[in-house]
């Protein structure tokens, strides 16, 4: 595989991550026009196509969490580079409307605009690294995912960390705009979410528990609070850190 089709690959594929949702359009028409055009990655493509079923993958991705629905990739490589091009493709002709996307799988509490980038990066970067490992020859690794019988310590999600940071976020924004909460309140509880934040992104699985119990404590009582804190839990069940 040469090192330039690689190259233009990654570039595309981060072009699309970091675009805003506005231009995201002219983004994914550069990355799908290079698939096509260079027979090295668009070989990748077709190869995990073979006996692929998008309406049964898309299905299965989908998890009901009770109070909500998040969008899981498959542990599969091949599935996974399959479903992903497959909902690109989608979303380029519409058959799939990205918006609709966004509000059912990423909701925001900002709006679409900001759960663009979210997603982006969830789906498209596993995308991007499962087609240069396949490029590269790489095999195929056995599922390393989601998928436990217990929890692991260890092992955080990179879903969990994006899906748990977008609600610890939400909640954030709930306490500042709250204009019932005097200040040192409001910093004592941000205090708290910072520091859930932070368990979340250096994937301690035990220190995660922890600020979780802590959260239920602090919000006990705050109607507006524990309906966030329910989708916190139904992420952490998903993820098996709970």
């Amino acid at each position: 595989m040469s090192m330039q089709v690689e190259n233009k690959f990654i570039n595309c594929c981060n072009q699309y991550v970091n675009s805003k949702l506005i231009l995201s359009n002219q983004a994914l028409t550069s990355l799908l026009r290079l698939i096509a055009s260079e027979n090295e990655l668009f070989a990748v493509l077709e190869k995990c196509a073979r006996n692929f079923n998008f309406k049964e993958e898309f299905q299965n991705a989908q998890i009901n969490t009770g109070t909500g629905y998040v969008f899981r990739l498959p542990s599969s490589k091949k599935a996974l580079v399959a479903l992903v091009a497959s909902l690109l493709y989608s979303f380029d002709n519409n058959s799939i409307s990205i918006l609709d996307f966004l509000e059912k799988f990423y909701p925001h509490a900002d709006g679409v605009k900001d759960s663009y980038p979210i997603m982006a990066r969830a789906i498209v970067i596993p995308f991007r690294d499962a087609v240069v490992g396949m490029l590269r020859g790489e095999e195929e690794q056995v599922e390393d995912v989601v998928i436990q019988t217990e929890v692991n310590d260890e092992r955080v999600p990179d879903g969990a960390v994006v899906h748990g940071s977008t609600i610890l976020r939400s909640l954030s924004k709930l306490v500042l705009e709250d204009g019932s909460l005097e200040k040192e309140v409001k910093i004592k509880l941000l205090e708290v979410i910072d520091g859930s934040l932070h368990a979340l992104e250096i994937k301690d699985a035990k220190l995660i528990r922890s600020f979780y119990t802590a959260l239920t404590i602090i919000f006990e009582g705050e109607r507006k609070a524990i309906a966030k804190l329910n989708d916190l839990y139904s992420c952490y069940k998903l993820y098996l850190i709970l």
